[in-house]
């Protein structure tokens, strides 16, 4: 997998969700758009995840009219992905 959020991860990841059969099947009949946002807001780094009814996309950049907006610093963000915090325990502290 390329360098946690460089372009190149963003290309795989959407790749890597539009071809699920998992996420198509979990995702059936789910309208959703959750943006997140890594960084201080002038120069923070923004994609957003699309679930539109069985077909999962991923993008760099805002979402045009998301629904849920998740907003962390780079630390919480790296935790998160790595697997050393849960996303979870982020929201509840206040830092997602």
């Amino acid at each position: 997998m390329a360098a946690y959020l460089s372009p190149a991860w963003f290309t795989e990841a959407d790749a890597l969700l539009r071809s699920s059969e998992t996420m198509s099947a979990q995702s059936q009949g789910v309208q959703l758009v959750l943006e997140q946002r890594v960084g201080e807001s002038d120069s923070a780094t923004v994609w957003h995840v699309r679930f539109a009814d069985g077909v999962v996309s991923m993008a760099a950049g805002p979402a045009d009219s998301p629904d849920v907006v998740f907003v962390s610093d780079a630390a919480t963000a790296e935790g998160i992905r790595d697997g050393s915090l849960s996303a979870q325990a982020a929201f509840i502290a206040g830092d997602l």
